[in-house]
């Protein structure tokens, strides 16, 4: 399988957005790919995880933040492994942790979700399909946090 993101390292940034920190990882992704990546990858899907324990700033609590390494590794491998699609962004703000995947057409990501769900019964999540065969949310975060 052709992995776009195999090996690459995640960059990452943070900013302040509406008085709280804001914390972003990506995929050493060059916006110049984007156009080749989103023929293959049309469907966004955004997974929410509504975090337990948080600061004050929304931030989550370190010990806990920690435990979510196993959770946070079984959610970005899934879309990889399978070649169903990447993971392009992971955002964390007010109390919550939004990872945008990039899908095929026709995959079932709630399959998936609800197999990691099994496995993480503690975390609670939200999600959404909606095609954007532009990036356009990407692009729209790359423009406005500076990604190059």
């Amino acid at each position: 399988m052709n992995d776009p993101v195999a090996h690459r390292e995640w960059l990452t940034a943070d900013t302040v957005y509406e008085g709280f920190p804001i914390y972003f990882r990506r995929p050493d992704i060059a916006i110049a790919e984007y156009s080749r990546l989103c023929a293959d990858y049309p469907v966004r899907l955004t997974v929410t995880h509504f975090l337990v324990e948080v600061k004050d700033n929304g931030l989550p609590q370190t010990d806990y933040n920690s435990s979510l390494a196993d959770f946070d590794a079984a959610l970005i491998a899934m879309p990889r492994e399978s070649g169903a699609g990447i993971v392009t962004l992971v955002e964390t703000f007010a109390g919550k942790r939004t990872y945008y995947v990039f899908i095929r057409q026709g995959v079932d990501a709630e399959a998936g979700i609800r197999k990691l769900l099994q496995r993480f019964p503690r975390e609670k999540l939200e999600w959404s399909l909606k095609p954007d065969p532009q990036w356009r949310l990407m692009k729209g975060y790359a423009k406005d946090f500076g990604f190059t």
